[in-house]
């Protein structure tokens, strides 16, 4: 089951949130930029193994991580392709060996480069050719 109740977080930010119950799925909104490098750290508070899961905005996945993270937290840099809504996913990585595993874990997300913002367009030039 996936929880979709309008959560999200910010780059820069973080949020918090809990399995709470078997082959639970959290899903939160966050907003790239095309261009834009991206660092997703899942990190368990009480969960000792989460799995970390990007979508696209038509919910097709586009990346996961297992344990690239301390210990067996997950970790991902992911490269925005376009601009616009992403989701994040954390499940318990054990689900399939140990469902009934539940707790709390926090999501960070941080910009590790953005693009240049576009250069304006100059309506006239600034030399003798205009």
């Amino acid at each position: 089951r996936h929880d979709v109740d309008n959560s999200s977080v910010v780059v820069g930010g973080s949020v918090t949130g809990n399995i709470d119950f078997a082959y639970d799925e959290d899903w939160f909104a966050v907003s790239f930029v095309a261009g834009g490098v991206y660092r997703i750290n899942l990190d368990g508070i009480t969960i000792t193994d989460p799995y970390l899961s990007v979508y696209d905005n038509t919910g097709t996945l586009l990346t996961g991580d297992d344990d690239s993270g301390t210990g067996l937290n997950s970790q991902l840099t992911y490269a925005a392709t376009r601009t616009g809504t992403y989701y994040l996913s954390s499940h318990v990585a054990t689900r399939a060996t140990n469902p009934a595993e539940t707790g709390s874990y926090r999501i960070t997300v941080t910009a590790v480069s953005t693009p240049a913002p576009p250069r304006p367009t100059d309506d006239y030039q600034g030399n003798t050719s205009t």
